[in-house]
């Protein structure tokens, strides 16, 4: 990579990785984050630096659906949890803003199922980890709740299969490990 970093997230769209730095090496956790976006070619083995996010997201919530990525929540540049929603459009290397998020959310996961985003888990910047779902649907540029999970978590992996969202591991507000996982059929 071209740039050195983390804290960010990276999903593939049309055959390439698109990877955005939450935060440098250098950078104290929680502060100076990043909105860098990078994108790899595997064919070519080649990097390039894409047009950054209109403002900091460290720890977001990273997805793709119809040829778009999706920047959801994170941390800004003062170690802030914020609710932006970012799209950025590869054909056109822009991003604009969309519809926030209905409360302030990092350390989260954010999936597409059936053409919908789903902002899973997180922490807020008052209760720590949570087990909210939020769905956003690009048709509409609106958000509304989905179901909450049974276990409230952050830093947690996921995936779908199938039409259905996995929610696995993370930890608890005490930082508590978790080794469970859920699943959600919209």
């Amino acid at each position: 990579m071209p740039v050195a970093g983390g804290c960010g997230g990276s999903w593939g769209i049309a055959g390439l990785l698109y990877v955005v730095i939450g935060c440098d090496v250098t950078t104290t956790v929680g502060s100076g984050a990043k909105g860098i976006l990078l994108r790899y070619d595997p064919v070519a083995n080649t990097w390039s630096t894409r047009k950054a996010a209109p403002s900091a997201h460290q720890f977001p919530g990273v997805a793709g659906i119809g040829g778009k990525l999706y920047l959801v929540g994170g941390k800004n540049s003062t170690g802030v949890a914020t609710n932006t929603l970012h799209v950025y459009d590869p054909a056109t290397n822009t991003w604009s803003t969309k519809a926030p998020l209905p409360a302030a959310r990092y350390n989260l996961i954010a999936y597409p199922v059936a053409g919908k985003l789903y902002a899973v888990g997180s922490n807020d910047a008052f209760a720590g980890t949570v087990n909210t779902v939020y769905i956003y649907d690009p048709g509409t540029n609106a958000w509304s709740n989905g179901p909450s999970m049974p276990t409230a978590r952050a830093g947690l992996g996921g995936g779908t299969i199938s039409g259905v969202l996995y929610a696995l591991g993370g930890s608890t507000s005490t930082a508590a490990a978790l080794r469970t996982t859920e699943a959600f059929t919209p």
